[in-house]
């Protein structure tokens, strides 16, 4: 799997949420960690990774700023950080064929969770 097809799904949960459920940003994020469970808790690394980059990834496009103090944030960004910390730049390339794309995502999150204090 690509790791612009994870995106792609995560993107389509995101929008699902804030869609036709009404939700906000935030929930939207909530529901699509819900919705996409089995992605994130793959037991394929290069997948879970792919699939914490694109849970955070959608909505920072979208513009939400999280809360660094709410619990499930923490967590969250948290088990973002366990998966990719596993990894080494050169070896997000190595991952999938549009590693470099996932690369570029995930130093975007990375300093995003930086700039809200959940890093």
């Amino acid at each position: 799997m690509k790791y612009l097809e994870i995106r792609s799904e995560m993107e389509l949960m995101f929008k699902r949420g804030a869609g036709e459920q009404n939700l906000t940003l935030y929930q939207a994020f909530g529901y699509a960690y819900d919705e996409m469970d089995n992605y994130l808790q793959s037991k394929v690394e290069g997948v879970r990774l792919a699939a914490y980059v694109s849970l955070f990834i959608i909505p920072v496009k979208a513009g939400l700023e999280f809360i660094a103090e709410d619990p499930f944030t923490q967590d969250v960004a948290s088990e973002f950080m366990e998966v990719y910390s596993r990894f080494e730049v050169g070896g997000f390339c190595q991952l999938f064929e549009d590693g470099a794309v996932m690369l570029v995502d995930a130093r975007e999150v990375f300093d995003y969770l930086v700039k809200f204090g959940l890093v």
